[in-house]
């Protein structure tokens, strides 16, 4: 386990967000970034596919003074985080075949038999599923998804559903750490600072499990400033990193 890794509990949760926004922003300050005073606006760029979208959102959540946040109000800086962009439709992720959408979203096709073009892989999703002969969903298998993913009873859950519960816990990184599974020595994980469409509390979670594994070397976890939910936004940072890991690790051959 390395040094910085503090056990994480619902209790503490809030806190590590927040000694992570902290963090990032006195890095932004290091680098030469500037942060407006309270009162004052953030002047933030959003890269879209039809241009940028330009915002500006007034600061009520961070005071900084010589390089270092002298106060933070977590509460504040989420509610800052919600300004920033409109929240995906509910549901965001299982959708395809419920609540009236169409077509298949690229999550539900990464589960199901061979067979099956997608499946539902919630709760929600399942019971709500509203195609008929899609094969996923209670209408289809006369089974709520408790009972389904149980294997309960005969017929199609008897070994499907259990296959289905089976694909989600394989697919979630947290079902090898700190088992006897090996894990990769070096980490790199990114998570926006006003990225909305993951809750912080997954990045943060994942960071602290992968520094609780014994396998692990070390982990390179940031929060980079500004950032939504997009990609390419660190591309030589990222790089870099993996050059240095290179170099630390040495010539395999040699071992």
């Amino acid at each position: 386990m390395l040094a910085d890794a503090t056990p994480l509990t619902s209790a503490n949760m809030k806190a590590t967000i927040a000694g992570e926004v902290r963090r990032e922003v006195e890095r932004h300050l290091a680098s030469g970034g500037t942060v407006p005073a309270r009162g004052q606006n953030f002047e933030i760029t959003l890269r879209q596919r039809d241009g940028e979208q330009k915002l500006q959102i007034e600061n009520d959540w961070v005071t900084v003074d010589n390089g270092a946040v002298t106060a933070f109000d977590i509460d504040a800086y989420l509610r800052f985080v919600t300004k920033t962009a409109a929240l995906k439709n509910v549901p965001a992720f299982d959708r395809t075949a419920n609540s009236g959408n169409v077509g298949t979203d690229g999550e539900n096709s990464l589960f199901g038999a061979a067979a099956q073009p997608y499946s539902n892989f919630s709760a929600f999703g399942w019971d709500n599923n509203e195609v008929e002969g899609d094969g996923s969903g209670a209408d289809d298998t006369g089974q709520d998804w408790l009972a389904y993913t149980a294997g309960d009873g005969a017929g199609a859950g008897a070994g499907a559903g259990a296959t289905l519960a089976e694909q989600i816990r394989l697919i979630n990184p947290m079902t090898y750490l700190r088992t006897d599974a090996k894990a990769a020595p070096y980490w790199y994980i990114r998570h926006g600072m006003i990225d909305r469409d993951t809750s912080f509390a997954v990045e943060v979670a994942l960071a602290t499990a992968v520094r609780m594994d014994n396998d692990v070397n070390s982990v390179d976890f940031r929060m980079p400033w500004m950032a939504p939910h997009s990609g390419d936004y660190d591309v030589t940072e990222a790089y870099a990193w993996l050059a240095r890991v290179l170099e630390d690790a040495g010539d395999p051959a040699a071992r």
